[in-house]
């Protein structure tokens, strides 16, 4: 989906994840992990019952001078968490989740290792796994612009997948986001609205989201460094003006495309789905949140309904205000 963007020192690289062996029902399989694809590969085993994944996670030595402020910096109060996530799979599958720390082999808080157990009956037709370096404890004196409450994230990995379903297409590991000149792009698509800030493709198997680097100064904006200051602000209050129309054209396709089976569904609309089904249903569970979402997107009437209470869930989820109020602050200061 869309790339995170944090309002504090926050690397999206950094930490390295490395799967060093799997065991199923006992029994180590070396052979099927991929360190130069990042994939673990289980389809030749489809009766297996149970999973053991060994990991190792290894963080940059730059990574302190990064993320904290001096005085934290020969401390390091962090943790490593690796989660993992099913892709795709009956709606119960979908749901699955789940989250190991690991712990530290070594007396500098770089090299992190553990394990991580699962059976077959809770994931679905793949593991999507990632492991995030996150905050141990609440600093002595807090300080803007730096990740300050416990479990706040500071670091995170590239993703490994686990492929278990044969039958299955390997699914991506993120949202396409490309840049391209509309005027000049060979997609006919795009040549026919050259002054467009981005177009949504939904032709593929996964979205691809092209953003239109013809514009003047867009690219330079929308990949600016830096985690406070007015450019932060602007360059992150432009980001999600686009996500919200984009989350929301994702959000009325998953909700309104009907399928016969459920597994036939793309991985995308699922985790599309998933996330936004508990945030218009609190009250329900998170399967029957998602059961009441499409319901509502077989009906016209549901539709109409459906779509004004998108609009707020999804404003909500990107934290519109709060990016917007920092950019009114920071334009305030500057008159």
């Amino acid at each position: 989906m869309p790339a995170e963007f944090f309002p504090y020192r926050f690397q999206p690289s950094g930490v390295t994840l490395k799967v060093k062996d799997v065991s199923l029902d006992g029994r180590v399989y070396s052979q099927l992990v991929r360190g130069d694809a990042g994939t673990v590969d289980l389809t030749a085993f489809p009766t297996w019952t149970t999973a053991e994944v060994e990991v190792d996670v290894e963080i940059a030595s730059s990574m302190p001078e990064s993320v904290l402020p001096k005085g934290e910096q020969a401390e390091k109060p962090w943790r490593v968490v690796v989660t993992a996530v099913s892709l795709m799979g009956s709606a119960r599958q979908v749901g699955w989740r789940q989250s190991e720390r690991l712990a530290a082999v070594d007396g500098n808080n770089i090299n992190w290792s553990g394990k991580l157990r699962f059976n077959r009956s809770d994931t679905g037709v793949a593991i999507r796994l990632r492991a995030f370096v996150t905050r141990a404890q609440s600093p002595t004196l807090p300080l803007s612009g730096y990740a300050n409450e416990p479990s706040m994230r500071l670091a995170q990995s590239e993703e490994w997948i686990i492929q278990i379903d044969p039958k299955s297409i390997p699914p991506g590991k993120a949202m396409r986001v490309d840049w391209v000149n509309f005027k000049t792009s060979q997609d006919a698509r795009l040549n026919k609205t050259p002054d467009s800030l981005y177009f949504l493709d939904l032709d593929q198997d996964m979205p691809i989201l092209y953003l239109n680097e013809d514009i003047q100064d867009f690219k330079a904006v929308l990949t600016k460094p830096g985690h406070t200051g007015s450019a932060a602000a602007i360059r992150d209050t432009l980001f999600r003006s686009i996500a919200q129309p984009v989350w929301l054209t994702l959000a009325l396709v998953s909700a309104t495309s009907h399928h016969e089976d459920e597994s036939e569904r793309p991985e995308w609309q699922q985790s599309v789905l998933k996330q936004i089904a508990p945030r218009i249903y609190p009250e329900e569970s998170a399967e029957v949140a998602v059961e009441k979402l499409l319901l509502d997107g077989r009906e016209l009437q549901g539709q109409t309904l459906l779509l004004q209470r998108l609009i707020p869930v999804i404003e909500n989820y990107l934290e519109l205000k709060k990016t917007t109020t920092r950019l009114f602050k920071d334009a305030l200061r500057s008159i």
